[in-house]
C-alpha cells in the first residue's frame, strides 16, 4: 500500500509539473545585431539546481527565422540575428531531483536591431527662392549622417505646371505659383526636407538697338555688331544673330564678314519668345582693284593683283645695260645691277614700280654705285631726279631717235610726252622710259 502511495504521489507531482509547463515565464530579454551572434543564458538559480539534478532533457527554439540557433547547451544557446525586428526564444527542460520530476518552461524577447546606418536629417539649401519662369535653379541637398548605410536622395516636386525637379536637383520654373521641391532618404526612414519655390513670370525683352543700322563693306571685310537689350532687368537678355542671305555676308556672335557683292539683312532677335529683334541692312561692294604699273625703257605692263598674296618680280637688263635704280611709289628699292628680283607682299593700293638702266660700255660709269662723284637718276612717275649731279654739268635728254629733247641744269625735272629716253650726264649714258 505505501508503495502505490508513492507512485502515486509521484504522479501528480509529474503531472503538476506538466501543467506547469504549459504556462511559460519570461526569463530575460536580448538584443542581437543583424548577422551577429549572441549568447542567451537561463537564470543563475535556475543553473544551479540543474547542476543538482539528473536526467536533465533540455529543448531550445525560435518563434520564427528572424534569429536562428547557432549552438546550444542545458543552460545557454547562441543565436544568430538573420532579420531586424523582433521574435522569441524558448527553452524547455525537464529533470529530476530528490527523486521528483521536475520542468522548467521559459521564454526569451528578442531584439535584432539592423546593421545598417539610417538617415537621421536631410540638409537643404536654399530654404527659399524665387524664380523667373524659364529659369533654372541647382538646389544641394545632403543626408546625414555621413556614415549612413545608403544616403541617396529622392527629388519630387509637388507641382510639375510651376516646376520640375531632375534625379540631381536641378529645378526648373515652368509656371507661375509657388512649388516645394522635396529630397527625401531612400533607405525608408522617412527623412527629408524641402525648398520652397515661388516662380514669377519673365520680364520680356522690350527693345534691340544695334550699333549700326546699315553698313557698307568690300569683299572680305569683317566688322562687328553689337546689340543692347531692354529693359536691364529683362529675364532672358540672350540673342541669336541671323543673316537673311549668307551668300553675301555671313554672321555669328555679331561678327559680320562681306562674302559677295551685295545687299542682306542681318537679324538680332530675342531669345525670349517676345519676337523682338533689329535690322542692320550690310551692303557689300566689289574689291578695289589694285595695280601693279612697271614702267620699263623696254616695255610697260600693268598687273591686277587685287587677289595676290605676293608678288614676284623680276627686272633683267637688255644688252650693254645694267640695272641702275628702282623705286616703287617714289621709294628707291636695293638693286643688282646684273638683274633685280622684287619679292612683294600683297598690296594694300595701286603702285608703280619705275627703273632705270645705266649704260656698260666703255663710255658709261665703271660701276653704279661704285664711284662716289656718280651720279644717280631716279625716276618717280613723271619726274626725273639726278643725285649728286656735279657743279657746271648739264644734262642732256633724248628721245629714242637719238634726238635731243632737253637740255638743263636743274637736278629735278619732269619731261613732256610718255616715251623712252636716253640721258646723258658727261660720258655716262642712262635709259629710262616715262
Amino acid at each position: 500500500m505505501k508503495r502505490l502511495l508513492r507512485i502515486f504521489s509521484l504522479w501528480m507531482a509529474a503531472m503538476l509539473s506538466v501543467s506547469y509547463a504549459s504556462a511559460q515565464i519570461k526569463d530575460g530579454e536580448a538584443t542581437v545585431t543583424q548577422g551577429s551572434t549572441t549568447m542567451v543564458a537561463i537564470g543563475e538559480a535556475y543553473q544551479r539546481t540543474l547542476r543538482q539534478a539528473t536526467g536533465v532533457s533540455y529543448t531550445w527554439t525560435t518563434s520564427g527565422s528572424a534569429i536562428s540557433i547557432q549552438s546550444l547547451t542545458s543552460t545557454n544557446c547562441t543565436i544568430k540575428g538573420n532579420t531586424a525586428g523582433s521574435a522569441k526564444l524558448y527553452y524547455h527542460c525537464s529533470y529530476y531531483i530528490d527523486g521528483f520530476y521536475r520542468t522548467m518552461d521559459f521564454y526569451y524577447d528578442i531584439t535584432i536591431k539592423s546593421n545598417t546606418i539610417s538617415v537621421t536629417r536631410v540638409d537643404m539649401s536654399p530654404s527659399s527662392a524665387t524664380m523667373k519662369v524659364g529659369e533654372t535653379l541647382q538646389l544641394d541637398a545632403t543626408a546625414y549622417p555621413t556614415n549612413a548605410t545608403n544616403r541617396r536622395l529622392n527629388w519630387t516636386t509637388e507641382d510639375y505646371s510651376v516646376a520640375s525637379v531632375s534625379s540631381s536637383g536641378l529645378v526648373t520654373a515652368r509656371g507661375e505659383g509657388k512649388v516645394w521641391i522635396w529630397a527625401r532618404a531612400t533607405d525608408g526612414s522617412g527623412a527629408g526636407n524641402y525648398c520652397v519655390i515661388t516662380v514669377e513670370e519673365p520680364v520680356k525683352v522690350e527693345t534691340i538697338t544695334l550699333s549700326e543700322t546699315e553698313h557698307t563693306m568690300k569683299v572680305g571685310d569683317v566688322f562687328t555688331l553689337t546689340a543692347s537689350v531692354k529693359p536691364d532687368d529683362a529675364s532672358n537678355k540672350a540673342v541669336t544673330w541671323k543673316s537673311d542671305d549668307a551668300d553675301v555676308a555671313t554672321v555669328a556672335g555679331g561678327v559680320v564678314k562681306a562674302v559677295s557683292p551685295g545687299t542682306c539683312n542681318v537679324l538680332c532677335l530675342s531669345t525670349d519668345g517676345g519676337n523682338v529683334f533689329a535690322v542692320c541692312q550690310i551692303t557689300v561692294e566689289e574689291p578695289e582693284q589694285k595695280w601693279l604699273s612697271v614702267v620699263l625703257p623696254n616695255g610697260s605692263f600693268a598687273v591686277n593683283v587685287t587677289d595676290m598674296p605676293e608678288v614676284g618680280l623680276k627686272i633683267t637688263p637688255d644688252d650693254g645695260y645694267a640695272v641702275h635704280s628702282v623705286t616703287m611709289d617714289g621709294e628707291e628699292l636695293p638693286v643688282d645691277a646684273s638683274g633685280t628680283v622684287l619679292e612683294l607682299p600683297a598690296l594694300e593700293h595701286s603702285s608703280t614700280v619705275n627703273v632705270v638702266f645705266v649704260s656698260t660700255t666703255p663710255d658709261g660709269i665703271e660701276s653704279v654705285y661704285g664711284n662716289a662723284g656718280s651720279p644717280h637718276v631716279t625716276v618717280a612717275g613723271g619726274s626725273v631726279r639726278v643725285h649728286g649731279l656735279p657743279q657746271g654739268e648739264s644734262v642732256k635728254v633724248y628721245d629714242q631717235s637719238g634726238a635731243l629733247v632737253k637740255i638743263t641744269d636743274d637736278d629735278t625735272f619732269s619731261l613732256d610726252g610718255n616715251g623712252v629716253y636716253i640721258l646723258r650726264i658727261g660720258g655716262k649714258s642712262f635709259k629710262l622710259a616715262m
